[in-house]
């Protein structure tokens, strides 16, 4: 018996509240920016550490306290950007609204439209998203998030989707995506 081939028409039109772009926002950070800022965190407090036990042992070396409070500045800046980001990030969100979308998928492509027109009344152009090397996808309880590289992020909720639906894109996107799918599901 032959496989048939996956294909979603078109979703219903839905929305994307801003609680939930916040959610699928922090799992991008958390996949694809944070982690390097673990890692200069960690290396900046063993810097830190050490310039305060230099400090106790020579406490004339104004130089080690100039370095010292250089490190708690740098790593402060590291731990709130990604926040003051986030929040820039929802503010325009939030100022945007709660823009309606449809979607379509195939075996070859993603496609996402948005539903209003552009600021001179013209029709905002679909994005298309083929499934080539760069794209990831990951799989949260209540979206899927559609990573173009490390640039641009979709968030597709799956109450766009039926149940039936769901279970047959996380089952083709396991197949044509193998490693770049993520899902606990």
């Amino acid at each position: 018996m032959a496989q048939k081939a996956f294909s979603i028409s078109q979703t219903p039109p839905y929305t994307i509240p801003a609680e939930l772009y916040d959610e699928a926002y922090r799992l991008y950070q958390r996949k694809y920016l944070l982690w390097k800022n673990w890692i200069l965190e960690g290396i900046l407090t063993l810097l830190t550490v050490d310039f305060i036990v230099t400090a106790v042992k020579d406490p004339s070396n104004g130089l080690t306290y100039f370095l010292m409070v250089l490190c708690v500045v740098l790593l402060a800046l590291l731990i709130f950007h990604p926040l003051r980001i986030r929040r820039r990030v929802m503010d325009a969100v939030k100022e945007m609204g709660e823009l309606p979308y449809v979607a379509a998928l195939s075996e070859q492509e993603i496609v996402i439209q948005t539903l209003t027109e552009g600021e001179q009344g013209e029709e905002i152009p679909p994005t298309v998203l083929e499934y080539d090397e760069k794209m990831q996808i990951w799989e949260a309880e209540p979206f899927f998030l559609i990573c173009e590289g490390k640039e641009r992020f979709y968030v597709l909720p799956k109450k766009a989707l039926y149940d039936e639906q769901i279970f047959a894109m996380r089952r083709f996107l396991r197949q044509k995506l193998g490693k770049r799918f993520h899902s606990n599901f």
